[in-house]
């Protein structure tokens, strides 16, 4: 038989879907149960237990409960911690937000996941609210991270074939469908490697290391965002077999 479920937890708000006159649906990213979806009834002419906490990608706390028999769950309240206003004023930073959320909503986040996977999104929300200018490809570098995070981290200490360390090479050819690096002495030209420098190929390991609110540094100057873009690009298709296309991710 279902228990009764009852707990309180923070929460990044993806969708917001009416239900009638007074009730909405609501689907967001919790910490510590992933992706959720709950009822919120009554909410729509509730002024009081739900002030703010009904706007997409906003930071808030929700209490949720299930009936006895356990069957769905709903929201008794709501308190709004951050709702991200430089962001909800600009359609570009929302549309990278927006993107972002679709990613997670399309591919599989487990219990382990769930708050490496939260904090990440948290703090890329907290990067564009409080940034001037962001790098177009944002999204796609955020993509990498969390392939990463699902446990596909790419090989980066040494070459493949021959096992020499490249850390200290001026150029590195990068194989994004096998997430492995190879020396130029064991590059083959049958096959489409991508040849990073090393500045490049540092901004990359910072991607996949660094927490997503300090990555101040994919706006210097010296960053090949293009080329590392497409790197990270042809990496998660590769690995996750997921692509944006025509305004959704499908599977390919």
């Amino acid at each position: 038989m279902n228990k009764r479920i009852e707990f309180f937890d923070h929460a990044i708000v993806f969708n917001i879907i009416p239900k009638g006159d007074r009730d909405l649906i609501v689907r967001f990213l919790t910490p510590t149960h992933g992706i959720v979806t709950a009822f919120a009834f009554g909410a729509r002419n509730s002024k009081r237990r739900f002030s703010g906490c009904f706007e997409e990608l906003s930071h808030v706390i929700y209490k949720v409960s299930s009936p006895r028999h356990g069957s769905y769950l709903y929201l008794d309240e709501g308190i709004l911690v951050n709702r991200f206003t430089n962001i909800h004023i600009s359609s570009q930073r929302y549309g990278i937000a927006k993107n972002c959320q679709k990613f997670l909503d399309a591919i599989i986040i487990g219990p382990k996941e769930a708050k490496k996977i939260y904090d990440l999104f948290l703090g890329l929300l907290r990067l564009l609210d409080r940034i001037e200018s962001y790098p177009k490809n944002l999204p796609i570098f955020f993509r990498a991270r969390i392939t990463k995070e699902i446990g596909y981290m790419p090989e980066f200490k040494s070459c493949n074939r021959c096992g020499r360390l490249l850390m200290d090479e001026s150029y590195i050819y990068f194989l994004p469908e096998k997430g492995k690096i190879f020396c130029k002495d064991c590059v083959s030209s049958t096959t489409s490697f991508i040849l990073l420098e090393k500045r490049t190929f540092n901004y990359l390991l910072k991607i996949f290391t660094e927490n997503t609110d300090k990555w101040d540094f994919l706006f210097s100057a010296n960053l090949d965002e293009n080329n590392l873009a497409k790197c990270l690009g042809r990496f998660v298709e590769a690995t996750l077999k997921v692509k944006w296309y025509k305004g959704r991710f499908v599977v390919i």
